[in-house]
């Protein structure tokens, strides 16, 4: 057992270190950036709509740690008993 983990630790070291890497001054390639571009380019030159949307967005993190009960989000993810 011991000899498959060091044979496979090996092949993954050298896959990743022979793997070209995508140059810094390349754009961003994942499809959630293409799927939002549009999104963003709307929230930049609307200020009022992106500060709503954050707001709506701490909202949705917060609620459930008002929710429960629970002192700090951290609590919260620690009680298993809430899920």
């Amino acid at each position: 057992m011991p000899c498959c983990f060091v044979v496979s630790l090996l092949f993954f070291v050298a896959v990743e270190y022979t793997l070209l890497m995508v140059p810094s001054s390349s754009p961003p390639f994942e499809l959630g950036f293409i799927l939002t571009h549009w999104l963003n380019r709307v929230l930049s030159h609307s200020p009022l709509l992106n500060t709503l949307f954050a707001a709506l967005n701490t909202i949705c993190w917060l609620w459930p740690t008002i929710d429960s009960g629970a002192v700090n989000g951290f609590q919260l993810f620690l009680d298993t008993s809430q899920v």
